[in-house]
């Protein structure tokens, strides 16, 4: 797995490995936008619940990440084929092999 990991998962000699907290702020996610049918709305309630983006370190130290969703952010996540145990490399799309 090349890129950043998907919230939610953690890379293991680069394979997908769930990461169970994060994995159930993702299934929330999910359930919410349905229950809500809005992405604007969801990034509102995530916000008021206090579930921000995951962190990520750099090589040179510096933390990005975990910070409030924004809708674009939250269209980016819900559309992620990593979800759905798929994988897209060069503009196609493979089965994955994390779960």
């Amino acid at each position: 797995m090349g890129g950043p990991v998907p919230l939610g998962y953690t890379s293991v000699n680069k394979k997908l490995v769930i990461v169970e907290p994060e994995a159930e702020a993702v299934r929330m996610i999910f359930r919410r936008y349905l229950e809500l049918n809005s992405i604007q709305a969801l990034a509102e309630d995530l916000n008021a619940k206090g579930i921000t983006t995951k962190e990520r370190a750099w090589s040179n130290g510096r933390i990005v990440g975990g910070v409030r969703f924004g809708a674009g952010q939250l269209a980016y996540l819900l559309k992620n084929r990593a979800y759905v145990g798929e994988v897209v490399h060069r503009g196609e799309i493979h089965p994955g092999d994390h779960q």
